[in-house]
């Protein structure tokens, strides 16, 4: 993605400035040429190159100045003229040439990826999301065909990418890791879509973050900090009695950005076959987001200078199940704040410090007796990563150091049938250490050479306090684990050109260890006294090769954009974790799986026509399982197509998709291993917004209707997919 590097200057007197930067199409993403960039009421402008590129003098200041981006194709943009800020992106809507008006598109900030990224970014900007009935964020991404989502009958929501378990998913708050040290996942459920201006996924192994390199994808939310409304409200009603409103303010204060959103909602839910009057399952979740940033340039360079932050995220949700005599209540707190900038002059520096508390209580009866399990995890870690770059070769090292608590506390029956309550507390320590090495091709050519090398070492060192009784009836002194475990990674880029390629391929080859998680070790611990003599969960390892590539052009007769991203890759695991779920309870255990192998495939094409009004994308991915055991209740199969239309303030959307059965196990509530399917599903879903301006406001009315085929999947007594509707209104001051 091409960034806008337009400097948040101090203008006065005659001291002259320079502003520089990019100007890039808002869909394609890719520099505009050609681009009249002037001082409204004055003679000073200038225009981009043919790599949207510009550099402008500005010589006298003016109140109220306005800079404005002008191109016979695109709509205008204007923007006051003391509001640049580092790091910001100028994104130029298209137009055709007979309409007269002319608006201004909101700008917003684009991610920088301080390591380039050898795997292809699938980004999804707010305005793309916006039109649809998505309740959050793991909604959003329910369509990618690549994509599980994983919905507990609480409502937790994770997903799992190319047949891999939710902890091998990366997921990212800008370019934080905010996986739990509890289970290493992440519930998305949590994550409000008002509060996120993008949604970048970055599929397969790769060097977004540490510890990133032996994933199977990265999700980085990139939120909400910039925007070009003062306030907004939005109000949602829906299908299950559901309704939600959430509001938001985006202010600059003397160069700090802030942002702020709050969001509550709830709904009910019956059993599959029961009347709606009778008892029904109830969910409330309230979630909050403030977000502070603020720049310091240096020297007049864009992104050369300082920036810090600070990031609060709080959610909670209840839930409520008369018909099973069960409750639970989760409480999530993160707080975030760092810097990021240029201490040393040959690479940026990223330090941030994150806080994570997660609570929950579960509450059930089982026959005449009443039972719980309260979980409480804190959890502190410090990042640090540096960028060194010296002509065509650069290198990034870094460290996560971290420090978890987890405390239980539960009843349980013991061989007499009586009801004892027990507390644990388990302690862990980790280090993650990395380094990345980059060799760089950035020779102009005419023809598909070697781009990049990459090359990755990462160290993970864990210390675990656990305690004795929950593997030993007998002796109660804590237990002591130690981990020591290394991985590699090589990567080489082949690409046409070194700027915007319209062909890149690359090819990865990676080996990864990952010690199990805290939450692991307890659940199997439970299980493993009925099941597996093996008193510990060991390591898993994984070998993992993938093949993949980009092709993108423009038709010469239509004038038609394309692109096409493929991708192959085969997997090899050992001592793979398997997630088996528990009939009746929403949390599952664990164990080690001997040996397990997928093949995998991923295509997606996009097609973008009629001066970028409209928009085909088809995607399919399959998926060969050596054991279908190992990979439970993972499709084999997923197909997509989603058609766009834009035209003016309207926005529509139609998306299909299919996905294969799916089989796993569960556990009964007397410790009884059953086979369990998912049957094969496919629906469509429909997405309808319009816009409307007038003076300062716009509002906006979406329509979005899903599972339109009323092909009803129940899972457990629960609807999986059903058809539901969703009404949303909202309003902006700009």
């Amino acid at each position: 993605m091409l960034m806008l590097g337009l400097l948040r200057t101090q203008l006065n007197g005659a001291q002259p400035q320079e502003l520089n930067g990019w100007v890039v199409d808002s869909l394609t993403q890719r520099g505009i040429a050609q681009v009249n960039v002037l001082i409204a009421g004055t003679h000073t402008g200038t225009s981009t190159d043919e790599h949207g590129f510009f550099r402008l003098t500005v010589r006298e200041f003016r109140p109220g100045a306005q800079l404005v981006f002008r191109h016979i194709a695109y709509e205008t943009c204007s923007m006051p003229l003391t509001q640049f800020t580092a790091g910001q992106t100028i994104f130029l809507r298209f137009k055709p040439i007979s309409l007269p008006e002319v608006s201004a598109e909101a700008k917003r900030k684009s991610f920088i990826y301080e390591k380039e990224l050898t795997n292809l970014v699938t980004p999804i900007p707010a305005q793309d999301f916006e039109v649809r009935g998505f309740t959050d964020a793991a909604d959003l991404l329910r369509s990618d065909q690549s994509i599980l989502v994983s919905e507990t009958g609480s409502g937790r929501k994770t997903i799992s990418v190319r047949g891999a378990n939710a902890d091998e998913v990366v997921i990212l708050l800008d370019g934080v890791k905010i996986n739990n040290n509890f289970n290493n996942q992440f519930d998305l459920g949590l994550i409000d879509l008002s509060g996120l201006q993008q949604v970048d996924i970055i599929r397969g192994a790769n060097l977004a973050t540490t510890g990133s390199y032996g994933s199977a994808a990265v999700i980085n939310l990139i939120t909400r900090n910039q925007q070009d409304y003062l306030l907004n409200f939005k109000q949602r009603f829906g299908s299950y009695n559901s309704g939600d409103w959430s509001a938001s303010l985006c202010k600059s204060l003397r160069g700090l950005n802030c942002f702020a959103s709050y969001k509550a909602g709830a709904m009910t839910q019956n059993y599959a076959g029961m009347e709606a009057s009778t008892a029904p399952i109830r969910h409330t979740t309230r979630n909050y987001l403030v977000n502070l940033q603020k720049s310091f340039p240096v020297n007049h360079l864009p992104d050369s200078g300082h920036q810090i932050h600070a990031k609060l995220i709080g959610t909670t949700r209840r839930y409520h199940n008369p018909r099973q005599v069960e409750s639970i209540r989760d409480s999530d707190l993160l707080g975030s704040g760092g810097y990021s900038g240029y201490l040393v002059p040959f690479g940026r520096t990223i330090v941030n410090i994150t806080q994570q508390s997660m609570a929950q209580n579960y509450d059930y009866r089982s026959g005449d007796a009443d039972g719980f399990n309260r979980v409480h995890d804190h959890t502190t870690t410090l990042g640090m990563e540096q960028a060194i770059r010296h002509n065509n070769f650069n290198v990034f090292v870094g460290t996560d150091l971290s420090r978890a608590r987890l405390e239980q506390e539960r009843t349980f029956w013991d061989s007499y049938y009586r009801v004892v309550l027990r507390r644990s507390d388990f302690e862990r320590r980790r280090q993650v250490h990395f380094a990345a090495f980059q060799f760089v091709n950035s020779a102009e050519r005419t023809g598909l050479a070697w781009q990049a090398v990459d090359f990755t070492l990462g160290l993970d060192r864990v210390q675990d306090q656990l305690p004795g009784d929950l593997f030993s009836t007998t002796d109660t002194l804590p237990v002591s684990r130690k981990w020591s475990e290394s991985s590699y990674q090589l990567t080489i880029t082949f690409a046409d050109q070194p700027k915007n390629p319209a062909q890149r391929f690359y090819c990865t080859y990676g080996f990864t260890s990952t010690v199990p998680a805290l939450y692991q070790q307890m659940q199997y611990a439970l299980y493993r006294r009925y099941a597996n003599p093996s008193p510990f969960l060991v390591p898993e390892y994984k070998k993992n090769l993938e093949v993949g590539g980009l092709w993108e052009g423009t038709a010469p007769l239509t004038g038609w954009s394309y692109q096409l991203n493929a991708a192959v890759f085969r997997t090899f695991y050992d001592n793979k974790f398997r997630e088996i779920r528990r009939m009746q309870n929403p949390n599952p255990v664990y164990d080690n799986f001997a040996l397990a192998e997928i093949t995998g495939l991923d295509l997606q094409a996009r097609v973008t026509g009629w001066e970028q009004k409209a928009a085909l994308t088809v995607a399919f991915s399959r998926y060969i399982l050596s054991d279908k055991g190992a990979f439970p209740f993972k499709p084999e199969q997923k197909f997509t197509t989603t058609l766009t239309l834009r035209r003016g303030g309207f926005s529509g959307e139609l998306v299909w998709f299919a996905e294969s059965a799916r089989r796993g196990l569960i556990m009964d509530q007397y410790l009884r291993m059953k086979p369990a399917r998912i049957a094969a599903y496919a629906n469509c879903d429909m997405h309808f917004q319009q816009e409307v301006h007038f003076w300062r406001l716009t509002s906006q009315i979406a329509f979005s209707a899903r599972n339109l085929l009323k092909k009803d999947l129940v899972f457990d007594g629960i609807m999986l997919y059903d058809r539901r509707f969703y009404l949303n209104w909202g309003i902006e001051l700009r």
